[in-house]
């Protein structure tokens, strides 16, 4: 797994991370900056950190994490209750946006 997107949505230029950026189309990319830029607004809202992206390749499967940085405290059942809410939400966007497509093997954790 390597991250190819900072908090700031600036993408990582180590070698490895560029590289795996660059075998991902355009509209895989596309769909990568939707999804990051629309969780971003959720994180905020609930007062939660910013977004990191990474991702793997296995043959032809792509799997993207979006990774939560821990910025507050709470428990095991807030935390689980506010990343269903997330989730649910981000189905529920790509449904609307015809991107159902590209949500399978994502990942979306917080850490």
């Amino acid at each position: 797994m390597y991250k190819i997107i900072n908090e700031d949505n600036s993408l990582v230029t180590e070698h490895a991370s560029s590289f795996l950026y660059g075998l991902l189309d355009d509209d895989e990319k596309e769909f990568i900056f939707l999804f990051k830029n629309e969780i971003d607004k959720l994180t905020e809202k609930e007062g939660l950190g910013k977004i990191t992206v990474s991702v793997t390749y296995d043959s032809d499967i792509i799997e993207k994490v979006f990774r939560i940085k821990n910025t507050r405290k709470m428990n095991f059942e807030e935390r689980e209750k506010i990343i269903d809410k997330i989730r649910k939400h981000m189905r529920e966007f790509c449904r609307i946006n015809n991107l159902v497509k590209f949500y399978n093997f994502v990942y979306i954790i917080y850490d």
